[in-house]
């Protein structure tokens, strides 16, 4: 699994989405396999300088995210939301903002929960994106999810 993360800085300052380089790193559990809140990607968002005012949390193993929706959920950053993250149909999605008043939280975390406890901490402050596109559920984790990918793309 790898973990993606997306800067914004302030509106007056940089263009819409950063220029700032992504930052990718791989994160799962060795024992699960499954995705493990970045101790080892803490670099990967830590970084960022003084002007980032948000980030966005990607994850690796899913393909679909519809484009627009990362400066979306930045946009409900920009409007004050400590954080942002789409809701399907079927449940919360992926991927999630977070505002730098959470950045400090984001750094302690541990685990495979992923940021699951900043976002319910905030309760009502979380900003909610209803979408309805698959590629926010959609996730591969095994071989037959990766045959389902390479045809939905196309």
């Amino acid at each position: 699994m790898s973990w993606s993360c997306w800067a914004r800085a302030a509106r007056r300052s940089r263009p819409p989405c950063s220029p700032l380089p992504m930052r990718a790193c791989a994160s799962s559990s060795p024992t699960t396999g499954r995705p493990a809140w970045p101790h080892r990607c803490k670099p990967a968002c830590a970084p960022f300088p003084e002007s980032a005012t948000s980030v966005c949390i990607l994850l690796g193993d899913m393909p679909g995210v519809p484009a627009g929706l990362v400066d979306a959920l930045l946009d409900r950053i920009d409007a004050g939301a400590p954080a942002a993250r789409p809701v399907h149909p079927d449940g919360p999605a992926h991927p999630v903002a977070f505002a730098r008043s959470t950045f400090a939280q984001l750094m302690t975390l541990k685990g495979d929960a992923g940021a699951r406890s900043v976002l319910q901490r905030l309760g009502g402050d979380l900003a909610l994106v209803p979408i309805d596109d698959p590629g926010v559920v959609f996730d591969i984790d095994r071989p037959d999810d990766l045959d389902a990918a390479v045809s939905w793309v196309g």
